[in-house]
């Protein structure tokens, strides 16, 4: 019977989660004694929700809309994670490479001491902001008051009334939904293990998607160094060529030269050959006239004996 009786109570907000709730609206107070601001509960926010099915397409659009930032907020808070997740890895490491060259009877120094409190520190910090980041905000049972709500209760086991008639003059229609989920769904409290688990999957995801990031990058270093040593030795190469080249064009220069002073040499011993071929004929000439002259006396000498 209490069970019947409390699945129909409403739902109320913790107290610090009342200023985050979207479906709370707050008036300021009248000039009466009223000391308190007037709170107008619609209806608590649920994901579940959806599975009913919206009524209109108004109703469809402003549901998708919030299921839309909800899910653009958990993968902005993801990513923040991830970052942290992967400076927290790489100062571990570093960290680890430090304390591994310290000899096992040496103690640590101070100092290693002190950034092993700092990271400590950091590491706890992580952990609670990845859970609250992640984790739904926890609402009051349906059962439990609420001290900031409007509705004192009557009774004095700190239940509320179960009477409708005292939220007749508070409530007002939802302008989120046209149909209310069944209460029993609404007001079970959130599942705090699949939120772990969620994070614990979102930063498995991370770990090993850093981890591929890392083998990639050591491919790629890999390449680079392959790369630079081939770089290096055709830089050698072509200076080789450089040099090589060089040689040969100094060496053609002088062959060129070479031969120039050849052809030179060449072109003088043609002229002089010419030149004797033209002083053997004068000579030979001249050899001739003299045989002749030479015929011509012995012939005169001969007739005058």
């Amino acid at each position: 019977m209490a069970s019947s009786l409390a699945s129909d109570k409403p739902s109320l907000p913790a107290p610090g989660a009342a200023q985050y709730d979207p479906f709370i609206t707050t008036t300021p107070p009248a000039p009466a004694p009223a000391p308190v601001p007037a709170q107008h509960r619609y209806s608590n926010y649920d994901h579940d929700f959806f599975v009913t099915g919206p009524a209109s397409p108004e109703s469809a659009k402003r549901a998708l809309a919030a299921h839309l930032q909800e899910t653009e907020r958990r993968l902005e808070e993801a990513g923040k994670l991830g970052n942290a997740l992967v400076l927290q890895r790489k100062q571990l490491t570093e960290q680890l490479k430090e304390i591994e060259k310290v000899n096992n009877e040496e103690e640590l120094s101070q100092e290693l001491r002190e950034r092993m409190v700092g990271i400590e520190k950091e590491f706890n910090t992580l952990t609670r902001e990845s859970a609250r980041n992640l984790l739904p905000k926890q609402r009051v049972p349906s059962n439990e008051v609420n001290p900031n709500s409007p509705f004192a209760p009557e009774n004095k086991g700190g239940r509320r009334s179960v009477s409708p008639s005292k939220f007749e003059s508070q409530a007002t229609g939802s302008p989120t939904k046209l149909t209310v989920p069944n209460r029993k769904i609404r007001n079970q409290p959130s599942n705090r293990v699949h939120d772990i688990e969620f994070a614990a999957e979102i930063s498995t995801s991370l770990i090993a998607q850093v981890r591929n990031l890392q083998g990639v990058l050591a491919e790629r270093d890999e390449e680079n160094k392959d790369l630079k040593a081939e770089k290096a030795r055709l830089e050698l190469e072509a200076e080789g060529f450089q040099q090589r080249f060089k040689s040969l064009d100094e060496s053609e220069n002088r062959y060129k030269e070479e031969n120039w002073n050849l052809e030179t040499k060449l072109q003088e011993l043609a002229a002089q050959h010419k030149e004797a071929l033209d002083r053997e004929k004068k000579l030979t000439q001249s050899l001739n006239v003299i045989k002749t002259e030479k015929v011509t006396i012995l012939t005169g000498r001969l007739a005058c004996v």
